[in-house]
């Protein structure tokens, strides 16, 4: 998220960053998204179908994912610092096979 940050060791895989401005202009809408998938009153087969149809991404799903990003990054920091045998190469495979 900040592009001038040092990640110490973790400098070679964090090579990307997650696109907040994206996230706040689209808050309302997956807070509406998460909203009706806890409600049950959207199908997720039929969200997902909706969010990948027309063969480009929405702005709606650009910014889901990127709110996936911040999940799957706090993940890894997490895995990274408490567990010694979680190495770097360990962490690249994750992000590897999750790309």
């Amino acid at each position: 998220m900040d592009p001038a940050a040092d990640y110490g060791t973790l400098n070679g895989i964090a090579r990307s960053r997650i696109d907040t401005t994206l996230i706040t202009e689209n808050w309302e809408d997956v807070l509406r998204v998460v909203g009706s998938l806890k409600l049950g009153t959207v199908d997720p087969i039929e969200l997902m179908r909706t969010l990948q149809s027309g063969g480009r991404a929405s702005t709606l799903s650009k910014a889901i994912g990127e709110v996936g990003r911040i999940a799957k990054s706090l993940f890894l920091l997490f895995m990274w610092n408490t567990n010694h045998l979680f190495t770097y190469s360990t962490v690249f495979d994750v992000l590897v096979q999750g790309e």
